[in-house]
Parts: structure tokens; C-alpha cells; sequence
């Protein structure tokens, strides 16, 4: 408790303070103050520290630095996992899609007649509501029901400032359910993009068991670095695989209009279909042994400073 306590009072005394001088060096407009302070809340509850702006260095300095320096309207477009399948099927073609049988403003209002045995429900506005049904019989209508209305309803993103979450009109839909030859769930396969080039690779595997994270480079070899420190890191190579050069070119052509933004594919059967974009994975707050490595692999330009979205 009085730990907490020490905390509240260096954030109430430190950030007007800091605020004032990155403010003149760096130019932010007011309209940037609450972001900025949200961002420096959550940073300092994380790392009990500040994130250094003018200079960022680490991976989670250089997330903060976006979130508050490159807001465009395609940022708020792509965070939405509906609405970014427009920009999917302008840039790359509807084939990267799956299929979904539904979708609507609440729970009640999804269709649920004549949906296959196997389906997945997901929240368009948050990270984390994902529910795999791989039985239509036996899944929970009420427990599903209450889980979708309670993340319907709650704000996501306003305690650390990624703030396109606060453009999206929540909704929930009914998409394919990505079959595997293991009968797992599919392999996540992350493309970390920089100016519209792969700079690393996160694959993840085994989710909801013993999820297993290995981070590879931009040609599908083993860095040894980790990201997420709360999976598993086994010394093992995923197979690569045969279309690797059509994955990462896929998942460019989606990152072109991005200074950083991070590619969520899959690939069964040599199929691949989208996941989701992502500009501020883990809202910047990864617990890593490296991320001041991570950090020298964001190489975009940090001289070039975009104004609020709220005022562009």
C-alpha cells in the first residue's frame, strides 16, 4: 500500500514536469496531453520509470513514441479487426479473408442458425476475445454471451494510450474457423514490419496448453531473442515454410503505409489468411531481456512528428 502510494505521488509531481519539457522540445500540442499522460501512467506502473521520448531506444520507448507521434485515420481503420478486411481486400484480395457468417452490435443480434460445427467468435475493439468453438452442440450460448456483452461495453486501450481504440464502434462477428493437420489451434505467425519491410518474425504456437514463443529474422532464422517472456522458448525451428517468400511479401505489401506496424497471418496447408494489424503490441509494455535489441530493429524515422489525429 505504501508502495502505491510513493507511486501516485512521483507520477502527480513527475509528469506535469516532464510534460513541460518534452512539450517545448518536442513540440506537442495540448491536444496531446491526455495521451501523453496515459502513456507515462502506464509506463511507470510497468518499469517505474519514464519512457525517454526525444531519444527512444528500447522497443517499448519506440512503441510510446508512435502512440503519440504517428496517428493517421488508416491507424484507427486497421486496429478495428472488422474494418481492416476493407484494407485487406484493397491491397492484397479478398482470398487473405476468412469467412465470416456474422456480425452485429451485440451478442443477441448474431445469427446462430445454420452455422458450421466448427466457428470462432471475436470482439472487433480489444485484445484477448477470441472464443474458438469447435463444437457448435456443446459451447456455452450464456457464458459466451455474458463474456461478448462485458467486453462490449468496457473501454479498451484509455489506460495506456493507444488511442485508435477510441475511434472504433465495438461490434462482435462469426468467422471460419481456421482448420490444422494437428487438430491444434493454428500457429500465430507475427511479421514485425518497419517501413513496410520485415524485420523480425514472432511465431507462436501451442495456445492454450504451453504457449511457445520463438522469434526469427527476416529470413526465417532463429535469433535466440525473446519478446514475451511469459511463454515458453524451447531451442527448436519451426519448419519453413515452402510459400515463406509469398508470406512476407503478403504481409509487406500490407505494412507499406506504416512506419511500425506488426502483420498477423496464418499459413495451414500453404493457405494464408489474415489475422489482425497491430501498432502497439502489448500496449508497449513487454517484460523482455531484449528489448533495447528489439528497439535497434525499429528503425523509423523519429525527426518526422505527426499531429493528433484529433486535429488533422
Amino acid at each position: 500500500m505504501i508502495k502505491i502510494c510513493i507511486s501516485k505521488i512521483i507520477k502527480k509531481i513527475a509528469i506535469p514536469i516532464k510534460w513541460k519539457a518534452d512539450s517545448l522540445l518536442l513540440s506537442i500540442p495540448k491536444e496531446s496531453k491526455d495521451i501523453y499522460w496515459e502513456i507515462h501512467d502506464f509506463y511507470f506502473t510497468r518499469f517505474k520509470t519514464f519512457p525517454n521520448l526525444t531519444s527512444p531506444k528500447s522497443y517499448n520507448e519506440k512503441i510510446q513514441w508512435l502512440k503519440l507521434f504517428d496517428q493517421t485515420q488508416l491507424h484507427a481503420i486497421c486496429s478495428d479487426k472488422f474494418l481492416a478486411r476493407t484494407y485487406v481486400q484493397e491491397t492484397i484480395g479478398e482470398r487473405y479473408l476468412a469467412h465470416i457468417y456474422s456480425h452485429a452490435s451485440s451478442f443477441n443480434e448474431l445469427n446462430l442458425m445454420e452455422l458450421p460445427a466448427k466457428f470462432v467468435i471475436k470482439t472487433n475493439h480489444d485484445s484477448g476475445t477470441v472464443f474458438p468453438i469447435v463444437d457448435r452442440i456443446d459451447f456455452s450460448i450464456e457464458n459466451t454471451r455474458a463474456a461478448v456483452e462485458t467486453a462490449l461495453i468496457k473501454p479498451y486501450g484509455t489506460e495506456n494510450g493507444e488511442w485508435p481504440y477510441r475511434h472504433i464502434k465495438p461490434l462482435v462477428f462469426i468467422e471460419e474457423f481456421i482448420e490444422t493437420t494437428t487438430g491444434n489451434l493454428p500457429s500465430d505467425i507475427k511479421l514485425h514490419c518497419v517501413d513496410g519491410k520485415v524485420k523480425f518474425i514472432q511465431y507462436i504456437w501451442d495456445r492454450g496448453r504451453f504457449t511457445k514463443e520463438i522469434i526469427l529474422d527476416e529470413n526465417w532464422n532463429q535469433t535466440g531473442l525473446i519478446l514475451d517472456s511469459s511463454f515458453e522458448h524451447p531451442n527448436q525451428i519451426p519448419e519453413k515454410p515452402e510459400n515463406f517468400e509469398l508470406l512476407k511479401s503478403t504481409a509487406e505489401k500490407l505494412a507499406g503505409a506504416f512506419k511500425y506496424v506488426r502483420i498477423d497471418l496464418y499459413n495451414e496447408n500453404e493457405k494464408i489468411l489474415f489475422g489482425e494489424m497491430t501498432f502497439f503490441p502489448r500496449g508497449g509494455g513487454y517484460h523482455s531481456p531484449d528489448s533495447l535489441a528489439f528497439g535497434s530493429l525499429l528503425t523509423f524515422d523519429t525527426s518526422k512528428r505527426l499531429p493528433p489525429f484529433c486535429i488533422q
